[in-house]
This record gives structure tokens, C-alpha cells and sequence, in this order.
């Protein structure tokens, strides 16, 4: 989509641009100087571009560009796990967007703008913990692409429903949009949705296909072929747990740990607590007799999505903890780690965690 020659262009347009007083050429290209940084994974490079574009725009504090540039540094919090910064800029996007107004403007920014904030706010109030609100949020974001009819649009948010399907670990909800996604990459020429769509279909799949680890491991190199780095952190976690349920305990733990370190070295931390979390329960379960490492991983998990208000990648952190802490037979620290983690949460069956939580509390209060 933006490979590096991509970027090297948009910065020399920037350069020219910034000569010319009407500023539409320059919002145009710090779009594309953003979206080099964003395919890659690089948060550093994403916000410098976004800080820079919000500096422009703010001599235009209405206008629809201004809140391109919100929907931008909004977005690049997000990945950067900044979710109370995330929600102040992409409800100010979303302030300032006009359907019938801006819908013209993908033609030089790629997609709905729209669109894109009204997904990104979705997860947001997700990971805060306001889990029907961003399902409400995220669906709205499907109907307005559908709405809009623009294709690259309507693929884009295809890909922001196998997203959100990963987050949740959903393998049914995954498999429409995949397949709508693979259908729009094939007749539409976009091969950089393919990947992402049969990663999903071979992750939906892999209780019945003996070759969806295969399978999955082939979409991942084909984004990396691609440069398509962003979003690594949520595909390779959910690639380590289908290599530890078919007992690949080694390989799962090193997949996993691979990410933890493309975080580190990207900043790409919005589903850092869940990483780590999924580390503990493999480390649980390739070595039952020592607690200790799973509860280390557990533990750290808690602690990121405490500093991130991700009340419910806490939630889940915690009830891993909570379930570890059961079998070894401490019950006050069950009480003592989860209690804290459910409070402010109604139960929802779009979020499973709540009942379970809740019925785990009640069992050990008998």
C-alpha cells in the first residue's frame, strides 16, 4: 500500500508543498507521510506526521481536514494503547465530520474518514471497558462504509471486523468478513487485504483443518513480504494460541515472545496486556507444576492494561490470575485480584469474561 519509495515521494511533496499557502496539497501529504510509518508498525514516525498535520490544520479548526487530522493522531494513540487520548481525538474527529461533505474527500485520503474514527472510537470504548457502546460503535462504522459504497472503504472496514472478531477471539464472526474481504481483495485487485482474510478463515477453520497452522503461517509472511507490520502484535498472538491448542507449546511460547519484542521495538502497545496474557497461559500449560512464570506474565498483563485503563484486557488478566490462583488452592488471592478488575462491569454476552468472572467470585463465596 505506501512502501518505502511511497513515503520518500510524500516527503519530497511535503517539501515542495510547503511553499504553496493554499494548504490542501500539504494535508494531502502528511496523509500519505503517516501512512507509510502506520503499515509499518512505527508509532514514533506515525505521531510526528499527525502532531505535524494537527499544527497545520489547527489554522482551519472546523474544517473537514481538521478532523482528518484528529481521526489521525487519534488513531495513532490508539495503537500507541493511549485510549483516553485515543477517545478525546476521535470524538473531536467525528464532531467535525460530515457524511455527504467528506465522503469525496477519499478520493485524496484513501478512505471514508468516518468510517475509519467511528471504528477506532468503537474499540476504544471496547478496551475501556464500555464493551456494548463500541460494539454499537464498530457496527455503525460497517453500515456507513456499506452506505457510502466506496470499495476501498467497504474493504478497509471488512478487515476492522476480522479485527475486532481477533480481539474478542470470536472464530465465528470472523469468517463473513474474511471471506467478503477476500472476495473484495480478488475482484478488486487488493492484494494487501488478502493475507488478513485467509489468516482469518485459516484461524476460524483450524478445528476442522489439519493444515490451518500452515495455513496461518503463510498469510502472516505474505503481510510481512508486504511490509504490512501494523496489527502484528493481535494476528501473531492469536497464530501462538493455535500453536499451543495443537500442543506446539515451544514454538507458541517463541511466536510470543517474537511479538513482545516487535513492541518494544515499535511501540505498537494497544494489545500489549493481551499478549502478555496469552504468554501466561501458555507458560501455564507447557510447565503445570511451576505457577510461577504464568503468574509473572499474568501479573504484568494487569499492570499494562491498569496504566492503559483497558478495564477489559484487565478483566481478562485478571481472571487468567484468578483461574491460576483457584488451582493452586488460594482463594482469598482469587477474591482479592478479580473483584477489583469486575467492578463497573454489567454482564453482556458480548463479553463472555463478565459471567465467568462473576460465577467464579459466587462458586468460592459458597
Amino acid at each position: 500500500m505506501s512502501p518505502p519509495e511511497t513515503t520518500a515521494a510524500f516527503a519530497k511533496a511535503r517539501e515542495l508543498a510547503a511553499a504553496i499557502e493554499d494548504p490542501a496539497e500539504r494535508f494531502s501529504t502528511y496523509y500519505g507521510l503517516w501512512v507509510g510509518p502506520f503499515i509499518r508498525g512505527n508509532l514514533a514516525q506515525m505521531r510526528e506526521v499527525a502532531e505535524a498535520f494537527m499544527r497545520d490544520a489547527a489554522h482551519r479548526p472546523d474544517s473537514a481536514e481538521a478532523g482528518i487530522a484528529h481521526r489521525l493522531l487519534g488513531t495513532t494513540c490508539w495503537y500507541a494503547g493511549d485510549y483516553t487520548g485515543a477517545q478525546a481525538q476521535l470524538e473531536r474527529a467525528l464532531a467535525l465530520y460530515d457524511h455527504a461533505r467528506d465522503l469525496p474527500l477519499a478520493s485524496s485520503f484513501a478512505y471514508d474518514q468516518g468510517v475509519v474514527a467511528k471504528f477506532y472510537l468503537g474499540m476504544t470504548h471496547y478496551a475501556l471497558g464500555r464493551i456494548e457502546r463500541g460494539g454499537e460503535e464498530i457496527e455503525g462504522s460497517l453500515r456507513l462504509a456499506l452506505q457510502g459504497g466506496h470499495i476501498p472503504t467497504i474493504a478497509l472496514t471488512r478487515h476492522y471486523m476480522v479485527v475486532f472478531a481477533a480481539v474478542r477471539g470470536d472464530l465465528d464472526s470472523a469468517v463473513p468478513h474474511a471471506q467478503a474481504l477476500l472476495d473484495l481483495g480478488v475482484i478488486h485487485g487488493l492484494p494487501s487485504w488478502q493475507g488478513f482474510a485467509k489468516f482469518a478463515l485459516a484461524w476460524a477453520g483450524r478445528r476442522e483443518n489439519p493444515q490451518a497452522l500452515a495455513d496461518m503461517r503463510a498469510a502472516l509472511a505474505m503481510q510481512r513480504d508486504m511490509d504490512f507490520r501494523v496489527e502484528e502484535p493481535l494476528f501473531g498472538t492469536r497464530f501462538a494460541e493455535a500453536e499451543a491448542a495443537a500442543g506446539e507449546l515451544d514454538g507458541a511460547l517463541a511466536s510470543v515472545n517474537t511479538q513482545l519484542a516487535a513492541i518494544g521495538e515499535t511501540g505498537e502497545r494497544w494489545f500489549e496486556a493481551e499478549v502478555d496474557r496469552v504468554r501466561g497461559e501458555i507458560l501455564r500449560k507447557r510447565d503445570p507444576a511451576n505457577t510461577t512464570p504464568a503468574e509473572e506474565a499474568f501479573r504484568k498483563a494487569i499492570a499494562i492494561a491498569q496504566q492503559q485503563k483497558a478495564k477489559s484486557f484487565e478483566l481478562r488478566a485478571a481472571l487468567a490470575l484468578a483461574k491460576l490462583y483457584q488451582s493452586t488452592g488460594r482463594v482469598a488471592d482469587v477474591h482479592a485480584v478479580l473483584a477489583p478488575a469486575l467492578d463497573g462491569f454489567a454482564p453482556t454476552p458480548e463479553f463472555p469474561e463478565i459471567a465467568e468472572a462473576r460465577a467464579l467470585l459466587a462458586a468460592l463465596a459458597v
